[in-house]
C-alpha cells in the first residue's frame, strides 16, 4: 500500500530536481556562450535566469545575487547592450518601489545590482523616495541600504532608522579585528573616521 506513495514522492523529487537544474544549466549556458563570442544568447540566459530562477529553485537566491551579477557585468564589458538590460532592470525595480512595492526582496535586488554596478548611489536615492512616503517600510529595508547610505555620507538618514552608526561600527571592528588571519572582512577604508563625524553636530551643541 506504501508502494504508490514512494513512487509519488519520488517523481515529486526527481521533478524539482529538473527545474533546479534548469536553472542551474541556464546560468552555466550563458557563461558558455559568452565564451564562445555569441553575446546575445548570452544575454538572454542571464535575463531568464534572474527572472525565473527562484521561481524553480529558492536555493539560487545567493547566487542570483553574487555570482550571477558577476558574470553578466562581465558579459558587458565584452557587450554593452547587456549592462543596459542590466540597468533596465534595475531601474523597473526601482519604478516599482517608488510607486508603493512594498516587497523587500525586490529592494535587495536593486541594492545587490548596483553594488555591481558601481551606481549605489541610485541605492540611495530610490531609498530617499521610499522613505519619504512609506517611513514604516523603509525601516524594514533600511539595513540592506546601510552600505549605500554610508558611502554616501547619508549619516543622518542612517541615524533615523538604524542603531547609532558609532555603535555598531564599534561592535563590526571588534569582530572584524578578532581574525587577524582574515583579509576578507576587513573595515572600509576611512570608516572609523566616517563614523566619528557623524555625532560631531551632537558634540558640538553640549
Amino acid at each position: 500500500m506504501k508502494r504508490p506513495a514512494v513512487f509519488l514522492f519520488l517523481i515529486l523529487a526527481s521533478g524539482s530536481r529538473c527545474w533546479a537544474n534548469q536553472a542551474d544549466d541556464a546560468l552555466e549556458a550563458a557563461q558558455n556562450l559568452a565564451c564562445n563570442g555569441k553575446y546575445e544568447e548570452a544575454l538572454q540566459k542571464h535575463v531568464w535566469y534572474h527572472k525565473h530562477a527562484l521561481d524553480v529553485d529558492r536555493a539560487q537566491y545567493g547566487v542570483r545575487l553574487s555570482f550571477a551579477l558577476t558574470y553578466w557585468t562581465d558579459l558587458g564589458k565584452k557587450y554593452p547592450p547587456a549592462l543596459k538590460a542590466l540597468r533596465d532592470i534595475r531601474d523597473e525595480d526601482a519604478t516599482r518601489l517608488a510607486a508603493g512595492e512594498q516587497n523587500r526582496e525586490l529592494f535587495n535586488d536593486l541594492v545587490a545590482i548596483n553594488e555591481e554596478l558601481g551606481e549605489s548611489a541610485t541605492t540611495v536615492a530610490v531609498f530617499k523616495k521610499v522613505q519619504s512616503v512609506q517611513p514604516t517600510f523603509a525601516s524594514l529595508i533600511a539595513e540592506l541600504a546601510d552600505k549605500a547610505l554610508f558611502d554616501a555620507n547619508e549619516y543622518q538618514l542612517e541615524k533615523k532608522y538604524l542603531t547609532d552608526p558609532l555603535a555598531r561600527f564599534a561592535k563590526a571592528n571588534v569582530s572584524w579585528t578578532s581574525d587577524s588571519n582574515s583579509q576578507k572582512d576587513v573595515p572600509p577604508r576611512g570608516a572609523a573616521d566616517k563614523v566619528s563625524r557623524i555625532i560631531l553636530p551632537a558634540t558640538s551643541s553640549v
